[in-house]
């Protein structure tokens, strides 16, 4: 669609240039009830009534209007200038009445003014040739007659973020390149957004506004009206039928492709969905798409949550539609447009809870189920500060992870004055866990650490030094008061807050004791985090992180808390009943995530084992058959149990399982249905080796 293209780079080109037109101010000026005409202006001496600021203002001077109500007309008679505008804006509670049968605000042909946040009882009403008008963030109301913002010839005028309520028709608009953006317009008898009038509508841009209960009666337009126009493009509103049951009507017969995104709703359902093209009556959302040729159409109930039309996390308004928003641009509640994977349809864009978190079993972000699936890459500073940042870009997309478990040893922090200070660590780990969440990875950050708080620590392994595994819960509670200062507001990143709690070197087996005893450290943890963010918090149990007995009985007081599971190949000799009586069905009050797991054929006795004896069953029956999170590790040449050979390319045969296991529930945005890992689910050409 090469017209479409042409357009909206126009269309954006004005939008830019718009905003950058506030830039340049002269003076300010005030206007308050208790303020004098015969004043200064200033903000101690304000003048009383709009119009004595308006007759006193000068190319780039901005007047503020507080609180009051003002009796209008008020007429803009002074233009600004394309690098000077004049900008009237309404402070908090300002609001202008229109007298009887007259606007409450003329704009007689001025050009590059913009009026802004006011309430107003009454019309604004352009006429002549203006360039560059900006009417924004305005609530206008009427008795039922008239119309509430009306263009007569406008040239790349932008109407946006307006509420218009109770008029004969809400917004009005002819003239060449206008944008009519994130309005609310609603209860209108005849119409609710007009393209022509005495003029056409040429090259008009309407795009996410929402049209409730317009149109009275059945010989009304609805919530749009097409009346006099060549070139618009209809992109992302909501448009719901009035009590005439009407949604659009176009006075022309070929409506082109100018239609995007659209959703439409009427309490007559889809069968019953009312419009007219040419002055003939069409009923049935499915003529709707054929008169159109929108793709991406939607009929549905948009669920609105309030009397802002904002949209309820069930919506499916939500992300309807892939197309970008103008830089900057806001929505109808002043917030950044495409808060989530796309742009959602109408003049709010839904509010996402921020970050990665816990609803009930599941892990979800930007309102959708996330199942992280991925694996762990060591240190960054001790293990990885010689390796290249490309690896992330790697398991992204040849590896189809969506998450990465970077750890950092007690080790150093302690000794931080070793690796460049603790700032210098801290960048480290900043520049891996920004490397990582560009690339579309979520992360876990783990405080790798095994031992228990304050009590027993594991011995250095061959090579480590003393110390290596300090346990100190101070030493913890500063990392973490820090990590969460510096990370904290990055929702894509979660806490693992102690890797493996273990009370002794032979403490195998689980106790349900051992969580009273570890709840009050993570309590504290947790505490501490939270001073400082609201992002995910990841909790062990006892035994290795193995145990998760008791948990249920008396679960973290934090809501936003999920559990990690470490399994490796011949814990408990693979007897899946001891692994069961150990996960005491924690996954079906919390999410849990198994944050280690992994197996090595050669490998040492506490991870000896292949695919046919422990990677093909854990894998089927528990990473994908109770829906588990899974992190496998290590993504490394040398720490075992190892997934690349020395080359860092080739992976081993535990490597190439879990490379596999990925690259068979591919990862997407937003994320794939989940994938129940059977082998008799799968046609044999797609099924990995391991399964053949």
């Amino acid at each position: 669609m090469p017209g479409r293209t042409h357009s909206l780079r126009k269309f954006l080109a004005i939008a830019c240039a718009v905003a950058a037109m506030s830039g340049l101010q002269a003076e300010t000026r005030h206007v308050s009830p208790d303020g004098s005409d015969t004043g200064p202006g200033s903000e101690k001496s304000p003048w009383r009534t709009i119009q004595r600021g308006l007759d006193r203002l000068n190319p780039g001077d901005t007047l503020m209007v507080h609180a009051g109500t003002y009796q209008g007309p008020a007429e803009i008679r002074k233009p600004g200038t394309m690098k000077k505008r004049i900008t009237i804006r309404g402070l908090e509670g300002a609001s202008i009445k229109s007298p009887a049968d007259a606007p409450a605000v003329v704009v007689p042909g001025t050009s590059w003014i913009t009026w802004e946040g006011f309430s107003v009882a009454g019309e604004i009403a352009v006429s002549g040739n203006p360039e560059g008008l900006v009417v924004s963030a305005n609530r206008l109301r009427g008795e039922g007659t008239g119309c509430g913002i009306r263009l007569a010839n406008a040239r790349s005028a932008l109407i946006e973020r307006n509420m218009v309520s109770g008029f004969e028709q809400g917004i009005v608009v002819a003239g060449s390149g206008v944008i009519v953006r994130n309005n609310i317009v609603r209860q209108n008898s005849r119409a609710g957004i007009v393209l022509g009038n005495l003029h056409p509508a040429l090259d008009t841009l309407v795009r996410n506004n929402t049209a409730v209960a317009n149109g009275g009666s059945p010989d009304a337009a609805g919530g749009l009206w097409i009346r006099y126009a060549r070139n618009p493009t209809i992109e992302n509103n909501i448009i719901v039928s009035g009590p005439g049951r009407r949604l659009f009507t176009a006075e022309g017969d070929d409506l082109g492709d100018r239609f995007l995104h659209n959703l439409y709703f009427s309490p007559s359902g889809a069968e019953g969905a009312v419009f007219c093209r040419s002055g003939k009556m069409e009923t049935g959302f499915v003529m709707i798409r054929l008169a159109t040729r929108d793709p991406g159409a939607v009929f549905a109930d948009p669920v609105f949550s309030d009397a802002t039309a904002s949209l309820h996390r069930s919506s499916p308004a939500i992300d309807v539609s892939p197309a970008q928003p103008f830089p900057g641009e806001k929505d109808f509640l002043g917030r950044p447009r495409r808060a989530g994977l796309g742009t959602d349809a109408g003049a709010v864009e839904f509010e996402h809870a921020t970050g990665l978190r816990r609803e009930g079993t599941e892990l979800v972000h930007q309102n959708n189920p996330v199942r992280l699936r991925g694996v762990g890459i060591g240190d960054p500073v001790l293990e990885r500060r010689s390796e290249s940042l490309s690896h992330y870009e790697v398991l992204r997309q040849k590896w189809n992870a969506n998450v990465v478990r970077i750890s950092v040893h007690s080790y150093v922090w302690r000794n931080a004055e070793l690796f460049g200070g603790r700032a210098g660590v801290l960048d480290q780990i900043r520049r891996e866990i920004g490397t990582a969440t560009r690339a579309g990875l979520f992360v876990i950050l783990d405080w790798h650490i095994t031992g228990w708080p304050d009590g027993f620590s594991r011995p250095p392994d061959p090579g480590e030094p003393a110390g290596f595994h300090d346990s100190s819960f101070a030493l913890a509670c500063d990392f973490w008061n820090e990590a969460s200062r510096v990370f904290g507001k990055n929702g894509l990143v979660a806490f693992e807050i102690w890797n493996e709690p273990v009370r002794g070197p032979n403490n195998w087996q689980p106790e349900a004791a051992e969580w009273r005893l570890l709840r009050p450290f993570w309590e504290r943890l947790i505490a501490i985090i939270r001073r400082n963010s609201d992002n995910l918090i990841i909790v062990a149990g006892g035994s290795w992180a193995y145990s998760m007995k008791g948990i249920r009985d008396l679960p973290p007081s934090d809501p936003n808390i999920a559990f990690s599971w470490h399994v490796y190949a011949g814990k408990e000799n693979n007897d899946e009943a001891r692994w069961a009586a150990a996960f005491d069905n924690l996954s079906k009050d919390f999410p849990v995530i198994v944050s280690e797991w992994g197996f090595e054929e050669t490998g040492a006795p506490y991870f000896k084992g292949g695919v046919e004896d422990f990677g093909a069953k854990f894998a089927t029956n528990w990473l994908e058959g109770r829906d588990l999170h899974w992190v496998a590790w290590c993504w490394h040449s040398e720490i075992k149990p190892a997934m690349l050979r020395p080359d860092w390319t080739t992976p081993t045969p535990f490597g190439a399982f879990v490379k596999s296991l990925l690259r068979l529930n591919p990862v997407s945005e937003p994320p794939n249905p989940k994938f129940l890992f059977a082998p008799a689910a799968l046609p044999p050409a797609s099924r990995p080796d391991f399964l053949r």
